[in-house]
């Protein structure tokens, strides 16, 4: 079977709305790239998000459609990335604000991103954390706790929320906090008591 046949076959049976890199392909990254691309066509059932990542969207007559914005910046940017500014209290459900743009914060090297606010982290240990871990971490720096709905009281309640559902580690968070700014570390230590 040819690379093109495989990877056909393989994103035709790929759940609609899950997104697909061609590293998880086999054979030559080449030949994978090709045929991603062939598939992303106009009326294709990919999307092409960023370097090397689809989407697999809906089959219709007007394509396959687009992902939402933040799960694609988050996909393109890779482990360690998560919603940062409004993007992140809007994540973590403590602000009915939309931001004009995603806002992701990476660890190190930024990526390129369409369509999307990226702000560089020299914590490489973020890349252990989750999303919402990383929105955590986004909403307790600089004065984003003032700018929730309901306040701190708001934030205690979606962490205690966040860390029952398993969505929210708080001994990773423990780990990687010690490497973020004093603020940061500050009102962590005073989060983790509530917890």
């Amino acid at each position: 079977m040819s690379t093109a046949a495989l990877v056909r076959d393989r994103v035709i049976s790929t759940p609609r709305g899950s997104f697909v890199r061609s590293a998880d392909f086999p054979g030559s990254s080449s030949a994978v790239d090709m045929a991603l691309s062939r598939l992303a066509s106009a009326t294709g059932p990919l999307v092409r998000v960023g370097r090397g990542v689809y989407w697999r969207g809906a089959d219709s007559r007007f394509g396959a459609g687009a992902p939402p914005a933040l799960e694609a910046a988050l996909e393109v940017a890779g482990s360690g990335a998560g919603p940062a500014g409004w993007s992140a209290l809007r994540f973590l459900g403590l602000t009915t604000q939309l931001p004009a743009l995603p806002h992701v914060a990476v660890p190190g090297r930024q990526p390129a991103l369409r369509n999307a606010r990226v702000s560089k982290r020299s914590n490489a240990l973020r890349v252990l954390l989750n999303p919402a871990e990383v929105a955590v971490l986004e909403v307790l720096r600089e004065d984003w706790i003032d700018r929730i709905d309901g306040g701190h009281e708001a934030l205690t309640e979606a962490l205690r929320r966040l860390t029952t559902d398993g969505q929210v580690r708080p001994d990773s968070l423990d780990e990687v906090a010690g490497r973020e700014t004093s603020l940061v570390r500050r009102q962590w230590a005073s989060e983790r008591v509530s917890l």
